[in-house]
């Protein structure tokens, strides 16, 4: 399995994302990681870690800039193997949770897998909310944590669904249908590549009801000063996405609120 990881200045958090790696009990693992002119001790701390790496190092504008980089390599050096892109502020949940995704990979075919994850402030152990990503209506059961997604339609993602971006694996073998990211949107670029792979048809997606990730609040699009650049980066790839009708983006914005304030109960 490769870890892709991209960091700047990251030296106050990293140290818990290198030790969450360390401790997963999977035998075969690899971390890229995409240093954007870090000018403080992360990329040191990486190089200590002990833990299988290569470092590339980028000078961009945008963490989809990078995505995108690391998504060309991946490509270029036709890597065969299964990609899980882990932000350098965020933790592996449990020791086990790569061990167990790779067992499902390698029973299934599986083209790309998605879970839960939980947010914390500054202790990981105080967990505050809580993304179930499950969607009930398109889920068939593999097995009892396990679910294989349904065809997905646009009517389907106005329900304001989507999965944490940040709990996703995918395998290489499937890199070429793969969109880059649209780099105009600085904060929601993500949003906007997860509903265009959702609509994917000739894609096996996957769902694991476990929790994959502990996401340390505070980052881009979690910042209060940001919600409104947020907003307005959904309204206007939604508008695109929906061609234009408003009724539609409307819709699907109240829908994705209304299922962010669930996260809290």
């Amino acid at each position: 399995m490769i870890i892709v990881t991209l960091t700047k200045n990251s030296a106050l958090t990293i140290n818990d994302t290198i030790q969450s790696i360390k401790e997963q009990t999977i035998k075969n693992l690899f971390w890229f990681v995409f240093d954007d002119k870090s000018t403080d001790s992360t990329v040191d701390k990486i190089k200590k870690s002990q833990i299988p790496h290569k470092v590339f190092y980028t000078n961009s504008e945008s963490i989809y800039e990078v995505l995108n980089s690391a998504l060309k390599i991946i490509k270029k050096k036709k890597v065969n193997d299964i990609i899980f892109f882990l932000a350098s502020d965020d933790v592996i949940s449990s020791k086990y949770v790569l061990e167990n995704v790779e067992k499902f990979f390698k029973k299934y075919p599986i083209d790309l897998l998605y879970g839960n994850i939980s947010f914390f402030k500054k202790n990981q152990k105080k967990i505050f909310r809580k993304w179930n990503a499950g969607f009930n209506e398109k889920q068939i059961s593999v097995t009892h944590s396990l679910f294989r997604l349904k065809k997905i339609s646009k009517k389907d993602l106005a329900r304001g669904w989507t999965f944490p971006h940040n709990s996703m694996f995918f395998n290489s073998k499937i890199i070429s249908n793969l969109n880059y990211y649209n780099t105009k949107y600085r904060i929601s670029a993500d949003y906007l590549w997860s509903l265009k792979l959702l609509l994917k048809n000739n894609l096996k997606i996957f769902f694991l009801n476990k929790n994959i990730i502990n996401m340390r609040y505070g980052g881009t699009s979690t910042k209060i000063k940001n919600i409104f650049n947020v907003f307005i980066e959904d309204w206007k790839i939604l508008y695109e996405f929906y061609n234009k009708n408003l009724i539609y983006v409307i819709f699907t914005i109240f829908c994705k609120k209304i299922r962010k304030i669930n996260q809290f109960f």
